[in-house]
This record gives structure tokens, sequence and C-alpha cells, in this order.
């Protein structure tokens, strides 16, 4: 740990000193204390390594880290100088007692409470809900900022989406999209990625924004304009679906190609309002291609009006539990989202808060006319469909 209090009760960090104002230091034999156990600590100043604290190795403490890393202290040092120099109220490694949990940094900005953790390792499902929940438990707002490793790029405007790192996918009331946090100490380089759609089970697309950390503020508006570009490679994700067809299909998935068959429907030929882009598809427990579907040849082909309680009645099994989504505090709906695609291409109206259906969705007579189609669909979305 990066910080101790004194026996007078002072807090130390000695990652802050220079190196011949450490030695000098060490050579006076002070002695220091965890903040939170108040078990006495060693300083470990090495020519190696940043300058830290550490329990004796019988310490059962809370506050104990876990072989944290020199990257991981690093980018701790360099976000709480960061804010410090923004004036911004801000404690390192802050010991919260009311939950047993230690926070890297424990913010007061703006009469709100934040904690912000620098998470480099990978960590299990539970604790990170845990650790989410604790805070908000009472009332002090998470925000996860994930070592730069942890950051999967699979092209220019795509990341591999494991269900872990779809957890720290922060929305707040302010954000039009999902944004996921990174950092890089050794580079200081921050990056933000602007969530745009999600598309099979482990991957997703959206928009790369890289700083230099002394560049941005605390609570920077996060950026919306989204590239063209994206659609280019939902496309490809369009195209992948439909003849790619898995070697392997299992839980889910299987289902949804049991259903598939069952009402005589195949992805080469499915229509091209199938599987379109939403921003908030994480709220959803299945694919886009599978809950879309349904709802287009089940649901809309057999209303020719509807109202939003029947619409979400009818999508209730498909949505996932908010408590698997403690870090998306928005009211957008995902078939919300879709619907009001369908309007704007011309599928629904929506007058007196009733949807109407202007045309069915119908499959296509062969492959050949389902790539056209898909084709057309993407120049649509580019030149006509604005994202709210």
């Amino acid at each position: 740990m990066l910080l101790a209090i004194t026996k007078s009760g002072d807090t130390f960090i000695p990652s802050t000193l220079k190196t011949h104002e450490l030695q000098l230091i060490k050579k006076q034999n002070l002695s220091y204390y965890c903040p939170a156990c108040k078990e006495r600590v060693v300083l470990r100043a090495g020519l190696k390594q940043i300058a830290h604290f550490a329990h004796r190795s019988k310490s059962d403490c809370d506050n104990l880290s876990k072989g944290e890393g020199k990257i991981h202290e690093q980018g701790k040092k360099d976000l709480y100088n960061w804010l410090k120099a923004q004036n911004v109220e801000v404690s390192l490694e802050h010991y919260i007692q009311s939950i047993k949990q230690r926070a890297d940094l424990f913010v007061k900005w703006n009469n709100r409470l934040f904690v912000i953790e620098y998470q480099c390792a990978k960590i299990p499902i539970k604790d990170i809900l845990k650790r989410t929940y604790a805070y908000q438990s009472i009332s002090i707002m998470p925000i996860w900022i994930l070592g730069a490793k942890q950051m999967k790029r699979l092209s220019k405007y795509s990341i591999h989406l494991t269900k872990t790192l779809e957890l720290y996918l922060h929305s707040t009331p302010y954000c039009q999209s999902p944004l996921m946090y990174f950092y890089c100490p050794i580079r200081q380089q921050f990056a933000k990625f602007h969530l745009f759609a999600q598309t099979d089970t482990s991957k997703a697309i959206g928009l790369f924004e890289f700083n230099p950390l002394r560049e941005l503020t605390f609570f920077d508006t996060p950026h919306t304009q989204y590239n063209k570009e994206m659609l280019d490679e939902w496309y490809k994700e369009q195209f992948k679906f439909r003849f790619h067809l898995p070697k392997h299909c299992y839980g889910k998935e299987k289902a949804f190609r049991n259903w598939l068959y069952h009402m005589q429907l195949h992805p080469s030929t499915i229509s091209s309002f199938v599987g379109l882009p939403i921003r908030y598809q994480l709220k959803m427990n299945c694919s886009i291609w599978d809950w879309q579907s349904r709802l287009c040849y089940v649901f809309i082909n057999n209303h020719k009006r509807f109202s939003y309680h029947q619409v979400m009645h009818y999508m209730r099994p498909y949505k996932k539990s908010q408590m698997l989504l403690p870090l998306v505090n928005t009211p957008i709906d995902p078939v919300k989202e879709y619907l009001d695609l369908l309007i704007q291409l011309k599928i629904l109206t929506f007058e007196d808060n009733m949807y109407f259906v202007i045309r069915r969705l119908k499959t296509y007579c062969n492959p050949q006319e389902a790539l056209k189609g898909d084709k057309k669909m993407k120049d649509l979305l580019k030149n006509k469909v604005k994202y709210k």
C-alpha cells in the first residue's frame, strides 16, 4: 500500500519523496501503521520499486494488498497526483470502516462522493459486484479504471468484451452510451471506449478515445460523435451471422437456432431489419439477432398496433436483471432504442401512445437478395438515421 499513518495520526505517502529524502527517513527507523487495522507496517523503498508499505506476513488485515504490482501502484499514484493538480479533494487508499473496504482513491467533488478503483488484475465477477454494491449502499459512486493490458482490441473499432469486462461499463443519465475506462502508467495515457453496439457474446463495436492524462479533467464531458465507419464493422458482423454458422451451439444460442428452424427461418435470408446496432444491448440476456428476430416475426408481424406496455411485457424474458448491471444508471431501454430505429426506417409510426405497423417484415428469397438488403440498410443507417 502507498499510504500509512504515523504515531500522531498523520498520513505519510513515501512515493511523493525523492530518493535521498527516503534514505534519510529510513535511517530514522520511525514507526508507521496501517490506517485500517492499526498494525505496524514496514516501509519498503528501493531503486526498482515504488516506495510503499507492507504488512507482516501473518497479518489478516482487511486492508491487506495482495501483490498488486508495480504497474498498479504507479497507476494509483499517477491518478492521485492528477486529481491533486486539479485541486480535487482526494485521499489515497482510503479505508471505509462501515463496509470494510479500501478504495484506491476517495474523491469529494461537487458535493458528491466517488471512489476510483484502478484494476489491473482480473478478479471474479462476484468480487466486482460485491465491491460495487458496497460503495453504492453508502451513496458513493464507484468508477472503475482498468489497466491497459485488459484492453483486448480486435480492430480499430472493436474490442473483445467478456462477461467480466461488461461489468466495468459505466453509464449515467448524462451519457448517451456506455463507457469503459483504461489507463496506462507507462505511457501516462488515458483511454475511453464508447460502446456503439454489441454483436456476438464476446465482441463490441465502439469508438476509442486516447488522451494524455495531463490533458483531461475529472468528469470530462463524454464524447458521443460516432464514426460512420463503425457501421462497416457492424456490416461485417451481419455477414458473419448470415453465413458463418457456429460448429457447436449451447444454451441460449442453441435454443435460438432451434427456434429459427421451427419458424422456418434461416440466417442467410432473414430480414435486414433484424440485428440492428443498439447501444444498450448489454441490458439484454441474448444476442441482438435473437431478441430482434423474435420481436419482429412473432410480435410486430402479428399486430397492427400495440402499446409500449404490451411490447415491454413480451420482451421481459429477454432482459437481464438490473442487479447484474450495477454501473448502468440510465433509463435508456434497448427495446425502445430498437423501436425508435424502426420508426426512423418507416416500419412503425407512433401516435397517441400507440405504435402502428406500416409494413411487415419479410424474409428474402435468397442470400444474394439478403446481401443487397444489408448493404442498403448500412447506407440508410449512415445517411438517414440519427442516434439519439
